[in-house]
């Protein structure tokens, strides 16, 4: 999906990431809110989103995100145990994932 920058976009009532993708339509939310602030609270984090919305929270004023405790166990978020020892394998990669200013021009600080 390619969207025009200098138009708004109406959000779709469906976003299916095949005609629709969630990259493409937070993208234009951000752009529309150019060097407004973001604060966001959330218990996911992915690195792979995070760089396709890079351009757009470059474009924030500031941007804050929370992250959640880790869980403990699988049940902490409905999920069976199969899957929270995938989770655990995932949050110790991305804890291993360097953070530098190259993948978005953001610091720790």
């Amino acid at each position: 999906m390619t969207i025009n920058r200098n138009e708004s976009m109406t959000i779709p009532f469906v976003i299916d990431n095949q005609h629709h993708s969630v990259a493409a339509v937070l993208n234009d939310l951000l752009a529309q809110h150019k060097g407004h602030s973001l604060d966001v609270a959330t218990a996911y984090f992915n690195v792979g989103g995070w760089q396709l919305l890079c351009e757009g929270l470059n474009g924030l004023s500031t941007f804050r995100l929370l992250l959640g405790d880790e869980p403990e166990a699988g049940a902490d978020l409905g999920l069976r145990e199969a899957r929270a020892k995938l989770i655990k394998v995932l949050i110790s990669d991305l804890a291993k994932e360097p953070f530098t200013n190259r993948r978005c021009g953001w610091s720790k600080t």
